[in-house]
C-alpha cells in the first residue's frame, strides 16, 4: 500500500472508531429522555386520576407504558401497571384491574424491588376490599406489615393507612387508629404533610364512626390544615365536606352549614380550573 493509500486507511479508521463510540453516548442520552417523558406522562396521568377524570388519566399512562415497553424499562413498567390497575378499579373494570396489578407484581418479585413490591401490595389490598374479600386483603397486608410499629418507609406507612382502611371496615375502631398512629408519627418525622393530611382525613372519619365528634372535627381540622399547607385542592374540598357532616351528626348545624358552603366554593373553583385545562391537556395527548 503506498503513503496515500495508507493514509486514507488511517482515515477511515479514525472516522469509522469516532462513529462507533459516539453511538452508545447518544443512544443513552435517547433512552434517558424517553424515560424522562414516559415520567412525565404518568405524572400528568396521576393528576388527571387525582381529579377524576379517569379516562383522560389513562391516555397518559397508556403513552407511558408504551414508552417503558419500548425501552424494556420494567420497574417504569410496574408503576405504570399500578397505575391503570388504580384507574381501573374507579372505573369498576375489576377484572382488568386485577391483571394489571399481577402482572406488576410479577415484575416486582422478580426484580426484587421492596418498594415496588410494597407498593403493589397496597393497590392489591385495595383491590381485595374494594371486591369485599376482606380476609385475603388482610392477608396480604399482614404478610408485609405485620404490626404497626413496623410502618418505617415510605411504602409501609402507605400499607398503615390500608390496613386502617381495612380494620375500619371491619368496625375494629381502636385497631385502625393504632395504625394510623403509626402512619401519622412516620409523616411528621419525616414532614410528608401531604400524607400527614391523610392520615387526620382517617382519622376524623374513625372517630365519626366512633360517635366522637369532638375529636373527630379536631382531627379534621387538622387535615384541612395540612392540606392547606401543601395548596392539595382536592384534599382542601374532601376535608371541607367531611368537616360539614361531622358537624351536622354533632348537632353543629350553623357550623355545618358554613363548611357546606366553603366546600361547594372550593369544588366549583377545582372545576371550572380543570375545565380551563382541557386545551392543554387535549394539545399534550395529541402532540405524539
Amino acid at each position: 500500500m503506498n503513503k496515500s493509500g495508507k493514509l486514507t486507511f488511517v482515515l477511515f479508521v479514525l472516522i469509522l472508531l469516532a462513529g462507533c463510540s459516539s453511538l452508545p453516548g447518544k443512544k443513552e442520552t435517547k433512552n434517558v429522555e424517553l424515560k424522562n417523558k414516559a415520567a412525565d406522562y404518568l405524572k400528568n396521568g396521576t393528576s388527571q386520576y387525582n381529579a377524576g377524570r379517569y379516562s383522560r388519566a389513562l391516555d397518559f399512562f397508556e403513552k407511558a407504558e408504551q414508552l417503558n415497553a419500548s425501552l424494556d424499562y420494567e420497574e417504569g413498567l410496574v408503576a405504570v401497571y399500578n397505575s391503570i390497575g388504580q384507574t381501573k378499579m374507579m372505573e369498576g373494570l375489576f377484572e382488568e384491574a386485577i391483571d394489571y396489578l399481577n402482572d406488576a407484581l410479577e415484575i416486582a418479585l422478580r426484580l426484587e424491588n421492596e418498594a415496588l413490591i410494597l407498593s403493589t401490595t397496597g393497590n392489591l389490598a385495595d383491590y381485595y376490599m374494594k371486591v369485599e374479600d376482606l380476609d385475603e386483603a388482610e392477608r396480604i397486608l399482614r404478610d408485609s406489615l405485620p404490626s404497626p410499629d413496623d410502618a418505617d418507609s415510605d411504602e409501609k406507612a402507605m400499607l398503615a393507612q390500608k390496613f386502617s382502611l381495612l380494620l375500619r371496615k371491619k368496625g375494629l375502631y381502636n385497631e385502625s387508629l393504632a395504625f394510623l398512629e403509626s402512619s401519622v408519627s412516620y409523616h411528621e418525622k419525616n414532614k410528608q404533610y401531604k400524607a400527614l393530611a391523610s392520615d387526620y382525613y382517617m382519622m376524623a372519619s374513625v372517630y365519626s364512626l366512633k360517635r366522637e365528634y369532638d375529636r373527630a372535627v379536631f382531627f379534621g381540622e387538622e387535615a384541612l390544615r395540612y392540606d392547606k399547607l401543601v395548596e392539595f385542592s382536592q384534599g382542601i374540598a374532601a376535608d371541607l365536606q367531611a368537616l360539614s357532616i361531622i358537624l351536622e351528626k354533632a348537632g353543629r348545624e350553623a357550623e355545618s352549614r358554613i363548611y357546606a358552603q366553603r366546600y361547594e366554593k372550593a369544588r366549583k373553583a377545582i372545576n371550572a380550573i380543570n375545565n380551563t385545562e382541557d386545551e392543554q391537556i387535549d394539545s399534550i395527548t395529541s402532540g405524539e
